[in-house]
């Protein structure tokens, strides 16, 4: 029988374990429980009605830490007053031992037996065999394993030792990506496993390569240059793994040395397959897979496709993530008080769910034990700015494995905003290109373009059709752009030229700023993920903005419901003048610039001129407060002539602005009742807006701007109101009639997803008491 200390188990872990062994032990559904420590209750079950059984599940080293724990849950299982008391340790426990712990809790634990100690749970793995598989990260870390795994001939691997394989095993947390890389492998005897940097490729195919070793496998080779040293140590004969990790990195696309490696590769390749006896591990990042499939005519196999496993970290559940987390700092040997700044208002769940989640990122922070180098007053701080800027993850990737023209791509795509139609963004890159290709030995054309994307495609960026079957370009991860910031905001020459050569308005309008140079505008700037301008570079910004002004118009677009509800279609915005004005000065001291200031101003005359508002009044007054005082208009004829202009729900809120720059005028104008007949039009006009036939979601939007409107100029739209939530309240009966089992559904996924909030809370709160 195998002898496990489970000490590679986190506590949560521990606690699964206890809970599947004993449910099936005692032919019982078993409960996790989440008041967790602090209600002395890991797991629950009640074996008669309303009379529960509560089991304590304790993982430590030796009896003195047990004891001592188990101690301080007297207080609590006698204030719960159970029907029975369990405990399940890690600890081996001698009889005696037992009979200390049946003492402590005389009149809960009714007999020595249900202390179940390392020994018992040993049995029960050996008694329930299927159990003992689900937990493949606790199979693989026994000394039996271990040793079988290390006695196999190794080549070319030093990373194969008890402690260097027992560490790894500790942080891993098992998930989907195991059991679907393992059943590729047994449909074609190779894997290839992709994803992003930082995901944990390698970590997935070491996990791969000690189950396969442990499972009679007798011969491991790591490949680290080339899939000649495969053939090397190729033996008919023998059970053999062969791991090639990070196999399309940099030197095999580069270098002349092997003219023939990939073919060598689709060669051995086919070898394996054939072979009962042999499997081939690849590991490599999705982008440099693209690269290479599109320079390499024998990797458009449609073999590669088929046996590729992506680790896809949108498919990461939550509870998955936690554990991550967890794990890595469980294992670090984060001190208590730093742990209980992780706990404090539950920071852990913003680094959980925080949009650049990576493996790569926690490791980093681990590994370097950074609570060593900060106090306990900055760790929150130090671990945000961990998530807010992983520069790291994408740094390397950006600058030494992808091609000079991805590189302008992805720069243009940062400054024009993302998503952006493919064929916005093959115009851009044109003009880049167009001028500029022998300074940054781009060597473009249409076809290299595409073969960018290619490259690029669910590393960097992923692409998505639309119903019309239309193409659009977003990053693959929001981080990507705080990268790119930081990256290319110490990059003037670069900069001044994708400013030269931007076609579209939003080019010069998004990401750049131009106030002060000082520390604290620059930091500023980059948390809200802009680019601060150098005095040499605002230059060259204002010129290109004067000079192509009517001319540039918007790669802007949103996604709008298509026919079919599942379906959607890409919709363009498209800048008016006055929108474009606005854009440009918000939050910028146009005064400082004079050519640009009189540009503007005199762009904006105008308009005031023309008459040309058309609805966009809070364009206008933005605009209209730098110039106010150099308008020889009157604030009345002003008043009147935006008022005559408001159409909608967003012009009142815009005209309700001038109240600011003109409060004496306005305050006559609101008194002659006119500011009351407006808002009555636009709620007429909200209303009337949605058919009868609409859904609850188009109703919602309307209530919500009708209330907001509701008492202002001392209007009273309760009639409107009313007869709206009356139409919603009818609808949502409809759908429970209709719906009624979507909705029983939707309850029980709720009541899970609180539960997986609450386990990951309980889980957490064990960092501080174990």
């Amino acid at each position: 029988m195998v002898q496990y200390d489970f000490l590679n188990l986190s506590p949560s872990e521990f606690e699964n374990l206890s809970r599947d062994l004993l449910q099936k032990e005692f032919k019982v559904h078993i409960e996790s429980f989440t008041e967790g420590k602090d209600g002395g209750i890991d797991l629950r079950f009640a074996k008669v009605r309303s009379k529960n059984e509560i089991i304590q599940c304790k993982r430590y080293k030796d009896f003195n830490s047990l004891l001592y724990s188990l101690k301080q849950e007297i207080i609590k299982v006698k204030n719960k007053k159970p029907a029975g008391y369990y405990v399940t340790t890690s600890v081996g426990l001698t009889p005696g031992q037992k009979t200390t712990i049946y003492n402590l809790f005389e009149g809960y634990i009714r007999e020595e037996s249900h202390i179940y100690g390392r020994d018992d749970l040993n049995n029960l793995l050996g008694k329930y065999q299927d159990i003992e598989k689900k937990y493949y990260k606790l199979w693989l870390s026994s000394m039996t394993i271990l040793d079988k795994i290390i006695h196999g001939k190794i080549y070319n691997q030093t990373e194969f030792e008890k402690d260097k394989i027992s560490e790894q095993l500790k942080l891993y947390v098992q998930n989907d990506s195991f059991a679907e890389s393992l059943k590729i492998l047994n449909e074609n005897n190779f894997v290839i496993i992709s994803g992003i940097p930082g995901i944990g490729k390698t970590t997935l195919a070491r996990i791969l390569v000690w189950h396969l070793l442990a499972k009679g496998f007798e011969e491991f080779t790591y490949l680290s240059d080339s899939i000649s040293e495969g053939y090397t140590f190729f033996k008919e004969e023998k059970k053999q793994i062969f791991l090639f990790d990070d196999f399309l990195g940099r030197n095999f696309l580069e270098t002349s040395r092997e003219k023939s490696e990939e073919k060598n590769i689709v060669t051995f390749i086919e070898k394996i397959k054939k072979s009962k006896n042999k499997i081939l591990i690849f590991t490599t990042r999705e982008y440099i897979l693209k690269q290479a499939q599109i320079k390499y005519e024998s990797f458009k196999e449609y073999v590669f496709d088929k046996s590729k496993y992506t680790i896809d970290l949108s498919k990461y559940t939550k509870i998955v993530r936690a554990q991550i987390l967890y794990n890595h700092l469980y294992f670090s040997g984060l001190p208590t008080n730093y742990a209980e700044v992780i706990l404090k208002d539950n920071f852990y769940l913003k680094l959980i769910d925080h949009r650049n989640y990576n493996p790569r990122i926690i490791e980093t922070f681990t590994r370097g034990k950074i609570w060593e180098k900060v106090g306990t007053n900055d760790f929150q701080e130090r671990l945000q700015r961990y998530f807010d800027n992983p520069n790291e993850v994408w740094r390397y990737a950006y600058e030494n494995q992808i091609t000079d023209l991805s590189k302008c791509v992805l720069a243009i795509m940062f400054i024009a905003g993302a998503p952006i139609l493919y064929d916005d963004l093959l115009k851009a890159v044109q003009s880049f290109a167009e001028k500029l290709s022998d300074k940054y030995k781009i060597g473009y054309s249409e076809s290299k373009f595409k073969e960018s994307l290619k490259e690029l495609e669910n590393t960097f960026i992923i692409s998505t059709k639309d119903d019309a079957n239309i193409i659009a370009i977003e990053y693959q991860n929001p981080s990507i752009q705080d990268f790119l910031v930081n990256h290319l905001g110490e990059q003037s020459d670069f900069i001044s030229d994708l400013i030269e050569t931007s076609i579209f308005f939003n080019q010069l309008s998004r990401v750049f700023t131009f106030e002060e140079n000082v520390l604290p505008q620059a930091k500023i700037a980059k948390q809200n993920n802009k680019i601060l301008l150098k005095n040499a570079v605002i230059d060259i910004y204002w010129n290109k903005l004067m000079l192509d002004f009517d001319r540039l118009n918007s790669s802007v677009i949103q996604k709008k419901k298509g026919e079919v509800e599942s379906n959607f279609l890409w919709y363009k915005s498209h800048f008016s003048t006055i929108g474009k004005l606005s854009l440009v000065t918000e939050g910028v001291e146009i005064v400082r610039y004079n050519s640009a200031y009189s540009f503007i101003r005199d762009k904006f005359f105008k308009i005031i001129n023309s008459n040309d508002i058309n609805d966009e009044i809070e364009y206008f007054v933005n605009v209209l407060s730098i110039f106010k005082d150099e308008i020889s208009i009157h604030p009345n004829k002003i008043i009147k002539l935006l008022a005559a202009n408001v159409y909608s729900y967003w012009g009142l809120q815009g005209f309700k602005q001038l109240n600011k720059l003109y409060p004496k005028e306005f305050a006559k104008f609101e008194s002659l009742g006119k500011c009351l007949s407006l808002v009555e039009e636009i709620a007429e006009s909200i209303y009337n807006s949605i058919s009868d036939s609409a859904d609850n979601n188009d109703w919602e939007g309307v209530l919500v701007e009708l209330q907001d409107l509701d008492g202002e100029f001392g209007s009273d739209l309760s009639g409107y109101i009313s007869d709206i939530q009356e139409k919603i309240g009818r609808n949502i009966q409809d759908n429970e009639e209709i719906n009624y089992y979507d909705e029983d559904e939707y309850k029980i996924t709720q009541h899970e997803k609180r539960n997986e909030e609450l386990d990951i809370i309980n889980m957490f709160s064990s960092l501080k008491y174990d």
